[in-house]
């Protein structure tokens, strides 16, 4: 817990509020809004399909890599309020499949860039990040991100929505790229 950590957070839907505090541990308030999920029943395509275990909430930790992945159900709402300590990276959406150790970031991008041509991410809602020194990679497909009060090189990526960075300090001879 002295080290720099990682958040990591893939798929769903919901707002995800993300800020810096002085403690040393990750915490993760979650709220659901409601599914939108149709019975199988009900659903003429779904005939004949059976629903796959491990599709809804989780989170993973590694203890080597100081970091901790987050995945929200692609059928559901849900909104993240998480605090982490000051010095984290976070990359949320697109998240790289050399990233071996995760085979469920690899199934997820696969996935979602074969349907949606996008690579991962917080496909609707808004993402808040304050007070966090770290590397950000920050995709969504469908809402606003703001960066308040944040240090560390940025890449952020926003498909529908709108992109406000306040930073207290930008790194010198690092890239950083808003789109």
């Amino acid at each position: 817990p002295d080290r720099p950590g990682i958040l990591k957070i893939v798929s769903g839907e919901g707002d995800i509020t993300i800020s810096g505090y002085s403690g040393r541990e990750v915490r993760i308030k979650v709220t659901s809004t409601g599914g939108k999920t149709v019975a199988p029943e009900e659903d003429p395509k779904a005939k004949g399909l059976k629903r796959i275990s491990g599709t809804g909430f989780s989170i993973m930790t590694d203890r080597e890599a100081n970091a901790v992945l987050i995945t929200r159900p692609m059928d559901d709402t849900t909104e993240l309020d998480i605090q982490v300590p000051f010095a984290t990276s976070l990359k949320i959406g697109g998240v790289s499949t050399k990233d071996a150790a995760d085979i469920q970031n690899i199934v997820i991008n696969s996935v979602t860039s074969s349907i949606l041509g996008f690579t991962g991410g917080a496909f609707e809602g808004d993402i808040k990040i304050q007070n966090v020194n770290g590397e950000l990679e920050i995709s969504t497909l469908d809402g606003d991100i703001s960066l308040t009060n944040v240090s560390g090189a940025a890449v952020v990526n926003c498909i529908d929505g709108d992109i406000a960075a306040v930073f207290r300090v930008i790194p010198e001879n690092r890239p950083m790229a808003f789109s």
